[in-house]
């Protein structure tokens, strides 16, 4: 299991147990929670020694959330 995974699945976890984003509707939700753990991962990766190459995967991953984030938001007038 890579270091990323572990991350963001707990950051979720916290994500789901506090609720965030619950009074969104769906995909919105799902966007707005990958976009703010794959940046806290980004964020903390020195901090829990991420390596290189995940790091790299989780910023294309990141920018493909926020375009598609940007088209819903296009696409219900947002």
């Amino acid at each position: 299991m890579r270091v990323c995974d572990v991350l963001e699945e707990s950051y979720h976890f916290m994500q789901n147990k506090k609720g965030i984003n619950n009074d969104k509707p769906e995909p919105l939700r799902t966007y707005l929670n990958e976009i703010e753990a794959k940046q806290f991962i980004i964020d903390n990766e020195r901090k829990y020694k991420v390596p290189r190459i995940e790091i790299e995967e989780t910023k294309r991953q990141l920018s493909e959330y926020q375009k598609a984030l940007k088209k819903w938001r296009d696409d219900n007038d947002l």
